[in-house]
């Protein structure tokens, strides 16, 4: 069975391999897009992969530390489909 899906509500992209990376955990899944957005509504960053975390970069730019929105549509291995939406709060 699948397990709970996990996204964290706060990471620290401060390059000191701690907590420096937003992902999205959870075994069951085998197909997700997650997007997070900035406080304008604004794509900041998208990925298709599991193993790919957001490193608060935009543009080749650190983003500010402040509040994201995300939203995940992840299908799992049940062949059910979740859509999550949450907030993750970045701080340096």
């Amino acid at each position: 069975p699948p397990t709970p899906i996990f996204v964290a509500d706060i990471f620290s992209p401060n390059g000191d391999m701690i907590n420096d990376e937003l992902f999205v955990r959870g075994s069951g899944i085998v197909e997700m897009n997650f997007t997070v957005y900035d406080r304008w509504g604004e794509l900041v960053w998208s990925t298709d992969n599991m193993e790919a975390g957001w490193d608060g970069n935009f543009r080749g730019q650190e983003m500010p530390a402040g509040v994201y929105i995300w939203f995940l549509r992840a299908r799992l291995n049940d062949g059910l489909t979740e859509e999550l939406t949450g907030n993750v709060t970045l701080i340096r």
